[in-house]
Protein backbone atom coordinates (compact mmCIF):
# COMPACT_ATOMS: atom_id res chain seq x y z
CA UNK A 1 0.00 0.00 0.00
CA UNK A 2 1.43 3.56 -0.87
CA UNK A 3 1.64 5.61 2.09
CA UNK A 4 -0.94 8.33 0.81
CA UNK A 5 -3.73 6.63 1.69
CA UNK A 6 -3.42 7.15 5.29
CA UNK A 7 -5.19 8.96 7.39
CA UNK A 8 -2.53 10.65 9.42
CA UNK A 9 -4.01 11.65 13.24
CA UNK A 10 -2.06 13.62 15.95
CA UNK A 11 -2.61 13.48 19.88
CA UNK A 12 -1.49 14.76 22.93
CA UNK A 13 -1.89 14.24 26.55
CA UNK A 14 -0.15 15.78 29.59
CA UNK A 15 -0.06 15.19 33.02
CA UNK A 16 1.78 16.39 36.54
CA UNK A 17 3.75 13.64 38.27
CA UNK A 18 4.38 14.46 41.78
CA UNK A 19 8.11 12.97 41.66
CA UNK A 20 10.95 14.89 40.41
CA UNK A 21 11.88 15.16 36.76
CA UNK A 22 14.93 12.94 36.53
CA UNK A 23 13.34 10.04 38.60
CA UNK A 24 10.25 10.20 36.21
CA UNK A 25 12.78 10.04 33.27
CA UNK A 26 14.76 7.22 34.19
CA UNK A 27 11.70 4.80 34.94
CA UNK A 28 10.15 5.87 31.93
CA UNK A 29 13.76 5.09 29.99
CA UNK A 30 14.38 1.74 31.29
CA UNK A 31 11.90 0.47 27.93
CA UNK A 32 11.69 -2.91 29.58
CA UNK A 33 9.74 -1.99 32.30
CA UNK A 34 6.97 -0.23 30.39
CA UNK A 35 4.45 -3.37 30.75
CA UNK A 36 3.70 -2.24 34.83
CA UNK A 37 2.06 0.74 33.30
CA UNK A 38 1.62 -0.12 30.07
CA UNK A 39 -0.79 -3.10 30.03
CA UNK A 40 -1.36 -3.56 26.08
CA UNK A 41 2.25 -4.14 26.02
CA UNK A 42 3.19 -7.64 27.32
CA UNK A 43 6.93 -7.53 26.66
CA UNK A 44 9.46 -4.70 25.10
CA UNK A 45 13.13 -5.33 24.78
CA UNK A 46 15.76 -3.74 23.62
CA UNK A 47 17.98 -4.91 20.63
CA UNK A 48 20.85 -3.34 19.02
CA UNK A 49 21.50 0.19 19.61
CA UNK A 50 18.28 2.08 19.62
CA UNK A 51 16.16 -0.98 18.36
CA UNK A 52 13.35 -2.00 20.01
CA UNK A 53 10.63 -5.52 19.57
CA UNK A 54 7.71 -5.45 21.65
CA UNK A 55 5.26 -7.54 21.96
CA UNK A 56 1.22 -7.13 23.32
CA UNK A 57 -2.64 -6.70 22.09
CA UNK A 58 -4.93 -4.11 21.46
CA UNK A 59 -8.53 -4.08 21.25
CA UNK A 60 -8.10 -7.92 20.75
CA UNK A 61 -5.45 -7.43 18.12
CA UNK A 62 -2.13 -9.56 19.34
CA UNK A 63 0.90 -8.04 17.80
CA UNK A 64 4.73 -7.71 17.64
CA UNK A 65 6.14 -5.17 16.50
CA UNK A 66 9.66 -3.57 15.49
CA UNK A 67 10.96 -0.22 15.64
CA UNK A 68 13.35 2.18 17.70
CA UNK A 69 12.69 4.10 21.08
CA UNK A 70 16.09 6.94 21.19
CA UNK A 71 16.25 8.66 24.82
CA UNK A 72 18.13 12.00 25.26
CA UNK A 73 18.56 11.82 29.02
CA UNK A 74 19.65 15.58 28.81
CA UNK A 75 16.87 16.68 26.88
CA UNK A 76 14.24 14.08 29.32
CA UNK A 77 12.87 13.07 26.29
CA UNK A 78 11.76 9.98 24.21
CA UNK A 79 11.48 9.68 20.78
CA UNK A 80 10.55 6.15 19.17
CA UNK A 81 8.25 4.72 16.43
CA UNK A 82 7.49 1.27 14.78
CA UNK A 83 9.22 0.19 10.89
CA UNK A 84 5.09 -0.11 10.48
CA UNK A 85 4.22 2.55 8.15
CA UNK A 86 0.84 1.85 9.35
CA UNK A 87 1.27 2.20 12.94
CA UNK A 88 2.43 5.08 15.23
CA UNK A 89 5.64 7.86 16.16
CA UNK A 90 6.07 9.69 18.93
CA UNK A 91 7.90 11.19 21.47
CA UNK A 92 7.89 11.64 25.51
CA UNK A 93 8.78 14.60 27.51
CA UNK A 94 9.48 14.94 30.88
CA UNK A 95 10.12 18.45 32.35
CA UNK A 96 9.80 20.33 35.30
CA UNK A 97 6.71 20.62 37.18
CA UNK A 98 5.11 23.09 39.40
CA UNK A 99 7.64 22.60 41.89
CA UNK A 100 10.44 21.06 42.13
CA UNK A 101 9.33 17.64 43.36
CA UNK A 102 7.07 17.17 40.52
CA UNK A 103 7.15 16.77 36.75
CA UNK A 104 4.58 17.32 34.02
CA UNK A 105 5.08 14.77 31.52
CA UNK A 106 3.75 15.11 27.63
CA UNK A 107 3.00 12.15 25.36
CA UNK A 108 2.78 13.07 21.50
CA UNK A 109 1.63 10.56 19.32
CA UNK A 110 1.19 10.22 15.79
CA UNK A 111 -0.89 7.92 14.05
CA UNK A 112 -1.55 6.74 10.39
CA UNK A 113 -4.60 4.77 10.12
CA UNK A 114 -5.94 2.82 6.79
CA UNK A 115 -9.84 3.76 6.02
CA UNK A 116 -10.25 -0.47 6.67
CA UNK A 117 -8.73 0.25 10.26
CA UNK A 118 -10.60 3.02 10.76
CA UNK A 119 -14.10 1.89 9.67
CA UNK A 120 -13.29 -0.87 12.49
CA UNK A 121 -12.11 1.27 14.87
CA UNK A 122 -15.44 3.19 14.60
CA UNK A 123 -17.36 -0.01 14.89
CA UNK A 124 -16.12 -0.29 18.42
CA UNK A 125 -15.94 3.04 19.46
CA UNK A 126 -18.02 6.10 18.72
CA UNK A 127 -15.51 8.41 18.21
CA UNK A 128 -11.31 7.51 17.01
CA UNK A 129 -9.94 10.58 18.99
CA UNK A 130 -11.67 10.20 21.72
CA UNK A 131 -10.91 6.40 21.84
CA UNK A 132 -7.60 7.22 21.52
CA UNK A 133 -7.32 9.83 23.76
CA UNK A 134 -8.80 8.23 26.71
CA UNK A 135 -5.45 5.53 25.80
CA UNK A 136 -3.13 7.58 26.45
CA UNK A 137 -4.87 9.19 29.66
CA UNK A 138 -5.13 6.13 30.88
CA UNK A 139 -1.52 5.46 30.23
CA UNK A 140 -0.66 8.48 31.61
CA UNK A 141 -2.41 7.90 34.81
CA UNK A 142 -1.07 4.86 35.04
CA UNK A 143 2.60 5.92 34.96
CA UNK A 144 1.79 8.15 37.28
CA UNK A 145 0.68 5.42 39.55
CA UNK A 146 3.39 3.83 38.70
CA UNK A 147 5.99 6.65 39.22
CA UNK A 148 4.16 7.67 42.37
CA UNK A 149 4.31 4.28 44.44
CA UNK A 150 8.15 4.05 44.01
CA UNK A 151 9.31 4.56 47.81
CA UNK A 152 13.16 4.95 47.63
CA UNK A 153 14.62 7.41 44.95
CA UNK A 154 16.16 6.10 41.74
CA UNK A 155 19.63 7.77 42.71
CA UNK A 156 19.05 6.00 46.11
CA UNK A 157 18.38 2.59 44.56
CA UNK A 158 21.52 3.30 42.19
CA UNK A 159 23.95 3.72 45.36
CA UNK A 160 22.45 1.08 47.31
CA UNK A 161 22.83 -1.56 44.09
CA UNK A 162 26.56 0.00 43.43
CA UNK A 163 27.53 -1.03 47.17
Amino acid sequence: MREGIFRMNEFEQSITINRAPEQVFKSVADIEKMPKYLPAFHRIERQAGERIRAEGEIMGYRFTQTGYCKSDDELRRMDFGSDDPAMSTGWLQVGPGPDLAAADVTVHLSLQIRPEQEEMIRTRFKNLEEMIGEGLRAALRALKNYCEAQEVSLDEADRAAST
